[in-house]
């Protein structure tokens, strides 16, 4: 409806501006305009129509440039405005609306130009071809991890190095805050660990927060924007760095070329429990992977850095996933609702609930060189 709403009204305002052109070259009479207009001006009057409509039809067709067009109708067009004030005053009120949409277009077309520089990163450093799944090259690996294969239908199938998923939820920033929705898409790459994530936030009507968690060559970097223009947070690192490891090594449960890559080594503690290490990059964590009898994959745990005013303190972080939200995709079985949760002296906080409503196996890193 708001989109809508937009087209309908740039169209208007940009065919109200042929009055201007109209009186300007005397091709009508034009009482509601009673200030003087010379043929220059009403020929700026002209190309404010063509660039309102060109507005409109790019915004309905889903240009994404077409913020650049709304820009240039507005910066020609206030001025117009400002010289028929006594008239067009009210024109005022649609250009401030349409320039705070091209603002708010830019910044996500900004952040999505640095986002798929950082896609582009991630990808290159992934391997090509595809892995096969066998009894034999798992046979090093511990029990609970050969038998959470088997129960993932993996045995037996060639997969990517590349995983992509998407995802929506919901996360809070404090734990008395309200939730807000999350949609996300995200790159896996398991044989040189990397990952990139990038969420939109909605927290409140109209506005919105862009995120972009990445993880290359051993660093992190997390970089969030309000409305995708405003820096609220740029973090780098050791303690994102360390963040940005544990969270690779627990999302490796949908990547099963990372967990096959050896450069996570494991260790069986119980018949339930494997605990994990990995070094990479000058980084070294550890946590304990957590399975049922079945052999589907129950958490992951670890000591993490938690971000607080008075510095990062080491907490404990827990990935859970959901009884019965198990889905699966193009036959193998993955954990597809899951919780992330800080283990707080004050309480748990339950930061974040995702669901996966797609997961691709089968495309390699190239294949989304593309992508948007």
């Amino acid at each position: 409806m708001i989109k809508y709403f937009f087209i309908f009204l740039t169209f208007i305002h940009g065919a109200i501006h042929l009055m201007g052109f109209a009186k300007a070259f005397n091709y009508a009479e034009i009482k509601e305009i009673t200030c003087p207009i010379s043929k220059a001006a009403g020929a700026l009057w002209l190309i404010s129509t063509l660039l309102f409509i060109l507005t409109a039809i790019m915004f309905l067709s889903d240009n994404k440039y077409w913020w650049i067009a709304a820009v240039g109708g507005v910066f020609i067009s206030q001025p117009l405005i400002i010289s028929c004030f006594k008239d067009a005053k009210f024109g005022t009120i649609p250009n401030i609306i349409i320039f705070a949409a091209a603002v708010a277009a830019y910044g996500v077309w900004s952040f999505d130009k640095e986002f798929k520089d950082s896609l582009d990163l991630v990808l290159s450093s992934a391997g090509t071809g595809k892995i096969k799944i066998t009894t034999e090259n798992t046979a090093n690996l511990p029990p609970s991890i050969k038998k959470w294969l088997e129960r993932s239908n993996l045995i037996g199938k060639e997969i990517s190095k590349t995983v992509y998923l998407t995802q929506r939820g919901s996360l809070r920033t404090q734990p008395d805050g309200a939730w807000m929705p999350v949609s996300a898409r995200q790159w896996l790459v398991g044989d040189k660990p990397g990952f990139l994530w990038k969420a939109r936030i909605e927290a409140a009507p109209l506005v919105h927060i862009s995120g972009c968690d990445r993880y290359l060559d051993g660093h992190g970097r997390m970089l969030i924007k309000l409305m995708s223009l405003f820096k609220i947070a740029d973090s780098a690192g050791k303690e994102i760095d360390q963040g940005t490891l544990l969270r690779y090594m627990g999302e490796s449960v949908w990547s099963p070329a990372a967990l096959m890559s050896g450069y996570i080594k494991f260790e069986q503690l119980d018949a339930a429990s494997v605990k994990a290490v990995m070094n990479y990059g000058g980084t070294e964590a550890s946590g304990v992977y957590r399975f049922n009898e079945d052999g589907d994959f129950l958490s992951f745990e670890a000591k993490r850095y938690y971000e607080r005013k008075e510095g990062a303190t080491l907490e404990d972080w827990l990935v859970t996933a959901e009884p019965g939200g198990y889905k699966e995709f193009s036959g193998i079985r993955a954990a597809a609702k899951l919780a992330v949760t800080w283990k707080l002296k004050s309480g748990d906080f339950t930061w974040y609930r995702l669901e996966i409503d797609e997961m691709d196996f089968n495309r390699e890193a190239a294949e989304y060189k593309n992508a948007d």
